[in-house]
């Protein structure tokens, strides 16, 4: 259970993150595309994001369609464009841990590889190691 509440924690850091950066920004560049993510901490924002997608889904096919008989999604829609910046964002600094410019997010399938590869090792052109996920999640404590 634990290891949940550190993937959920991760996420919704992940998104304050985000948002604190563009609130502090006078323009898209730099601020939140800057800098590298380590490989978890994409992927962890990645899943749990898919997770609550599904959980709203069936919501909304319940409520919806169902009972209502109603053909719309708005929850799905609210929450796909509240993390439409993070996930755009978090994904090309995931690119810049590979080393790869961030336009590489456009790229159908390749980018998808690139996203699951490892990062540089040392420091590359976009920054230092990222070492944040292991201090924000407790995913690699083992319980005694």
């Amino acid at each position: 259970m634990n290891a949940v509440k550190g993937w959920f924690q991760v996420w919704l850091d992940s998104i304050k993150e985000v948002y604190s950066g563009l609130r502090g920004a006078k323009s898209l560049e730099g601020g939140v595309f800057d800098g590298r993510l380590a490989i978890r901490h994409y992927w962890t924002y990645f899943f749990v994001t898919f997770a609550i997608s599904i959980v709203l889904t069936v919501i909304e096919s319940i409520v919806f369609f169902g009972l209502l008989d109603l053909k719309i999604t708005p929850l799905s829609s609210v929450f796909g464009l509240a993390t439409l910046i993070p996930t755009i964002s978090l994904g090309i600094r995931r690119l810049h841990d590979t080393g790869k410019i961030g336009w590489w997010i456009l790229a159908p399938f390749y980018n998808l590889y690139l996203l699951a590869q490892k990062g540089d090792a040392g420091d590359n052109a976009y920054g230092a190691v990222p070492t944040d996920i292991e201090r924000n999640c407790g995913c690699d404590k083992k319980e005694a």
